[in-house]
């Protein structure tokens, strides 16, 4: 990491810190969006910077970003959060199934994870969060920390797509989460009728 590039970090680092002592501090003239935009400049700085080896855990550091944005109510980034979360609690749940190394403690780590995912998942989903929703359903469908339920996860999914308003894009969206199943143009169908 070069000079510059520690003296923008230094500097995002004391901008979130001052947005952070500013609504503990209380008053008339809180704005939490300043506080929210701080944590995600901060957080795409550690992205940029993930394989930075003067900047080890980055990645982690950039998952607290979103964290800390999330439990101040930013939709975004409890999606995010929650994706991040999900996707560890995947890793830890197929590791604990596997011959060689899996052991209790690694669905300890998983039920965890997916339990905080979840959580986020869910919160966000209840501000209308499309991409929230969807995810939600890929959960369902997939049985990813909760049993299949593929109506639901269909259902989620096709709200997803009338919160967006993106029917148009509708088979684009099916490709790329990879449900181009009889299934789930079975169930788009009774939703059409």
């Amino acid at each position: 990491m070069n000079f510059f590039s520690k003296r923008k970090l230094q500097s995002l680092r004391k901008k979130v810190q001052k947005a952070h002592d500013q609504r503990e501090r209380g008053g008339q003239n809180i704005d939490i969006k300043n506080e929210i935009t701080a944590q995600y400049e901060l957080a795409r700085f550690y992205e940029q910077h993930f394989f930075d080896k003067e900047l080890p855990k980055a990645d982690i550091y950039a998952l607290e970003c979103y964290r800390a944005a999330g439990v101040l109510g930013d939709a975004r980034s409890q999606y995010i959060c929650g994706q991040r979360l999900l996707d560890q609690a995947k890793f830890w749940d197929a590791w604990s199934r596997g011959p060689l190394y899996g052991a209790e403690v690694h669905k300890k780590y998983a039920t965890a994870l997916y339990e905080e995912a979840f959580s986020f998942l869910h919160t966000s989903e209840a501000s209308d969060y499309a991409l929230a929703k969807r995810l939600l359903g890929l959960a369902h469908i997939h049985g990813w920390g909760m049993p299949k339920n593929l109506d639901k996860g269909y259902q989620l999914i096709l709200d997803s797509i009338d919160l967006e308003k993106s029917w148009d894009r509708a088979t684009k969206i099916f490709d790329e989460l990879k449900l181009n199943s009889p299934e789930f143009f079975a169930a788009l169908q009774s939703r059409k009728r």
